[in-house]
């Protein structure tokens, strides 16, 4: 018996951001790489297509065998990118920045960068954008090796936005995901696989040295959940578009942090009393603190905290802590930032 027809073991993702939404970017892997980094295995569907009609038309009530499908329309997709977040390694600059797709994974999840180039003080820093015209990225995903001829397959998602989220428990290096929708793009086709261009430098940093603060009060965390709750529910796919998928279009923020701390005694942090008093504190959640430009932290100047739930882990008192953040001004779009220094 012969090899298998196709292999599953290398999986590239190019991620370019758009000059016009659901227009083709045309990445290429010399300069749009996105390192994905699964934990566990990776999903069966590269990119899980979604029809908005199926094709079925209902009952063959002249007879018992059913009716031919009609053509499917509205075609969409969703895609789960996933990658371990590092610092550029050096001093950061409009062309060094979070490398290995991170950046423009950013901008296609609603976030603005502000680069700061300050001597010894450089940064990037990524804060909600807002009601603006969003940022979109055009995903090719490259999966399946062809044994026959090497090529592999391609599927090609447009007008790609994200919601971002961060994540880690234990004290390996939390895992950024990138939950893509979009436009899903002609069917899948086979091409030459090209090397995609990305760095192992600096070492991506682990959990070990996390740092977490609340109201000036430092805590023990031991576990960590961030989700920017950024709403993508909503389709456009109106009948005019002759059968078309418009992609989506983005709405309102949820933004919560959901931490394990160890617990401590109420005269340190009293979690009930800061709950029922609606307080707001600063939040900051670091990683790799000590090491400039291979550091970040999520912060927050109007935090709330909304739910706590005492637990234990083994004999040690442990809260489950959620943590709100909310804008200085009902109008504002400064509940957080996302901060690589």
């Amino acid at each position: 018996m012969g090899m298998v027809p196709v292999t599953r073991n290398i999986y590239g993702l190019l991620d370019k951001n758009e000059g016009t939404f659901g227009t083709d970017a045309s990445p290429v892997a010399a300069t749009d790489a996105f390192w994905l980094m699964y934990s566990g295995s990776a999903p069966g569907a590269p990119m899980t297509e979604k029809l908005g009609f199926d094709g079925k038309i209902g009952k063959n009530y002249a007879g018992l065998q059913g009716l031919k499908n009609a053509a499917p329309s509205m075609r969409s997709f969703s895609l789960p990118a996933t990658i371990y977040p590092r610092g550029y390694g050096a001093a950061y600059s409009v062309t060094h920045l979070p490398p290995n797709g991170f950046h423009a994974a950013m901008l296609s999840a609603g976030y603005l960068a502000t680069v700061v180039t300050t001597g010894g003080s450089e940064s990037v820093s990524y804060a909600p954008q807002g009601d603006g015209t969003p940022v979109s990225s055009t995903l090719y995903m490259n999966a399946g090796r062809v044994i026959a001829t090497g090529n592999y397959k391609l599927y090609k998602g447009l007008g790609g936005l994200a919601n971002f989220k961060l994540s880690t428990s234990n004290a390996a290096p939390p895992l950024a995901t990138f939950d893509y929708v979009g436009i899903y793009s002609g069917n899948p086709t086979e091409v030459a696989y090209t090397s995609p261009t990305i760095t192992d430098s600096p070492t991506v940093p682990n959990s070990s040295a996390l740092t977490f603060s609340y109201g000036g009060t430092s805590l023990s965390a031991v576990s960590f959940d961030f989700d920017s709750g950024r709403d993508l529910s909503t389709e456009r796919a109106p009948l005019t578009a002759a059968g078309a998928h418009l992609g989506y279009v983005p709405g309102a923020w949820t933004p919560i942090l959901k931490v394990q701390v160890e617990e401590e005694a109420i005269s340190t942090i009293d979690p009930w009393a800061l709950r029922q008093a609606a307080s707001t504190g600063a939040l900051i959640l670091g990683i790799n603190q000590a090491t400039q430009y291979n550091r970040y932290k999520i912060t927050g100047a109007q935090v709330q905290l909304v739910n706590v739930t005492p637990n234990v882990k083994g004999a040690m008192g442990m809260w489950d802590l959620e943590f709100a953040f909310k804008p200085s001004t009902p109008t504002g779009n400064d509940s957080l930032a996302v901060v690589f220094d």
